[in-house]
């Protein structure tokens, strides 16, 4: 039987994943503090589409366990609130999505292409 996980799995929809955020801004801001650089900054609007400083972070999270020695992540998944509201008050939103970057290129067990057909113009 095939295994559909994704490994070792930084995923930012679990408390471990975000506490590993967390832990690894804090070093990240003190190291960059210390060389005198600036941190960058997300931008893009209200939904934050240009996610520098989150890249940066989840880089310097990924160096600092190759550095240490440690397990490197074989994929990082994110979920992505974006959008507007579907109704008001409502938590869901028009463009929530997740993404997942695979690092580690044994965890992909395969491709395909969805027709064009499949697509809504919605």
């Amino acid at each position: 039987m095939r295994s559909s996980t994704p490994g070792f799995c930084l995923d930012l929809a679990s408390s471990n994943g975000t506490k590993t955020l967390i832990d690894g801004y804090a070093l990240y801001q003190t190291t960059i503090r210390v060389s005198g650089g600036e941190l960058p900054t997300n931008s893009g609007g209200k939904d934050y589409l240009h996610r520098k400083l989150d890249c940066a972070v989840i880089n310097f999270v990924h160096s600092s366990r190759e550095e240490n020695d440690e397990a490197s992540f074989d994929t990082v998944r994110g979920v992505f609130m974006e959008g507007e509201r579907l109704y008001p008050t409502s938590g869901f939103r028009k463009q929530t999505h997740i993404q997942i970057r695979v690092r580690n290129p044994a965890m992909i067990k395969g491709v395909f292409r969805v027709p064009d057909d499949h697509f809504s113009s919605v």
